[in-house]
């Protein structure tokens, strides 16, 4: 069964949002079979949330997905950019120019500062500052748009009283419903069979659903103003030619050990870097599990993004397997996308076609 197109969805009407809603929603179906059907079933609820949470946010949509670049004083290098939705706010005479930053991650955005510490400091956020400044329209701030990845699976169906009916079998035979979202027909036949025991992609998405509108302040949070002065752009732009001159350097003293280990991200954001068996010596680059990395639109040699930046500033030995050599594992799919991927999807055309409408 497919998730995003089998059942209905609950989708709320409403002239151009109803348009860009739909034309996020049909994006990520598009990208759909790139994620597994539980991180599908994660994204399409946080788009559905998260575009009924600001559906009356004051602000109008001016670029989405804006690419910008500038080249790095004194070097041979370009810092590239891409910028998630620039904004202003619809009653404002000033027409003050907003950068939305959105960011997906596990930790709940209610009553809880990590999320936003952590990205308000980001050199991601200077640099992409810097980036529109050089392109004449400097920005007034930045608003860190945090989205907060539902950290659920499906579970076994309890048998739910008639004090607590919602989201058991009870509901299910009394009301073919469950958390109030009436069932699909195949749905209804496996509950008629004694076959719905524990929840599918369908009943899943339910589940999600209701709690994502039961609670949308534990799921959706945005902290602002995040203001760049001048002299933090001029900060920044140092700190950029001189991560040049450190990377020229290192391709230089290569022979001299220039791209050395970080074990301390080894296993950061929880999970094995992909070049650890390289460095642990259990693995060789000609052993036939490894192939030429394909990048993203935005590489190249003399492109620095802050991915590319941050890579090395954390780990050079990471940095010369990934940019260097230019690896990346056989046979993994470069369009495989995550949860947080296949939502930007969707915020990505949302926004565009409400661009487009405006």
């Amino acid at each position: 069964m497919n998730p995003t197109a089998d059942y209905p969805s609950t989708i709320p009407s409403g002239d151009h949002w109803m348009e860009a809603f739909s034309a996020g929603y049909f994006a990520m179906q598009s990208e759909a079979d790139k994620t597994d059907e539980v991180d599908q079933a994660k994204a399409f609820e946080m788009y559905i949330g998260y575009t009924n949470h600001y559906r009356t946010q004051p602000f109008i949509a001016l670029e989405a997905e804006a690419d910008r670049s500038f080249p790095i004083p004194n070097s041979d290098y370009v810092a590239v950019g891409k910028l998630d939705t620039l904004v202003t706010i619809a009653d404002d005479p000033r027409k003050p120019l907003i950068q939305l930053e959105h960011k997906t991650g596990s930790r709940a955005a209610d009553g809880n500062p990590f999320p936003f510490a952590t990205s308000a400091v980001n050199s991601q956020i200077t640099n992409y500052a810097l980036c529109q400044a050089y392109a004449g329209q400097p920005l007034d701030y930045s608003i860190i748009d945090y989205i907060h990845v539902p950290q659920l699976r499906p579970k076994t169906i309890p048998l739910g009283t008639t004090k607590k009916p919602l989201g058991s079998r009870l509901e299910i035979e009394n009301h073919q419903t469950y958390y109030h979202s009436p069932l699909s027909s195949p749905a209804k036949q496996l509950a008629k069979k004694g076959e719905l025991n524990k929840e599918n992609i369908e009943l899943f998405r339910y589940r999600l659903r209701y709690v994502i509108e039961k609670e949308p302040t534990k799921y959706f949070s945005r902290k602002s103003p995040i203001i760049r002065s001048e002299q933090d752009l001029i900060n920044q732009r140092q700190k950029l030619e001189q991560l040049t001159r450190d990377i020229d350097r290192a391709a230089e003293e290569e022979d001299l050990g220039a791209y050395y280990q970080n074990t301390n991200y080894c296993m950061s954001f929880n999970s094995k870097c992909e070049f650890m068996s390289l460095c642990d010596g259990t693995d060789t680059e000609d052993s036939g599990e490894w192939e030429p990395r394909r990048g993203s639109t935005g590489s190249g040699k003399k492109n620095l993004s802050y991915s590319k930046a941050s890579c090395f500033m954390g780990c050079r030995r990471k940095f010369y397997y990934r940019y260097v050599k230019g690896l990346q594992k056989s046979g993994r799919d470069a369009k495989s996308l995550g949860i947080g991927n296949l939502f930007h999807v969707g915020l990505e055309h949302y926004y565009g076609k409400l661009i487009e409408l405006a």
